[in-house]
């Protein structure tokens, strides 16, 4: 796994999570008990997998066990800003490829 993948993979959760919010608003306004509001529901939990995925393989292209990643993608902000300083154990090289 490489550290260009898991940046993609996260870039794409959170154009998932933008695109969809825009495109599930744009069918139809916020409204409690509709369908949309199970989409936006969806969505968010789909995001949060993908989030997490991208996560893992991040930590996994630095050395790290993917756990780590998925414990640092609950985190959040916090936990992607420990991801960036985290130490790479890898045996690769170190622009990513």
């Amino acid at each position: 796994m490489t550290l260009k993948k898991a940046y993609l993979i996260i870039l794409c959760a959170f154009a998932w999570l933008i695109l969809g919010g825009l495109a599930v608003s744009a069918i139809n306004p916020p409204n409690p008990s509709t369908p949309e509001d199970v989409l936006i529901g969806g969505l968010l939990i789909s995001f949060g997998i993908i989030l997490l995925v991208g996560t893992a393989v991040w930590a996994g292209a630095k050395g790290h066990h993917p756990l780590v990643g998925v414990v640092l993608g609950w985190l959040g902000p916090i936990g992607l800003l420990i991801l960036v300083f985290l130490t790479d154990k890898s045996c690769g090289s170190r622009d990513g490829n």
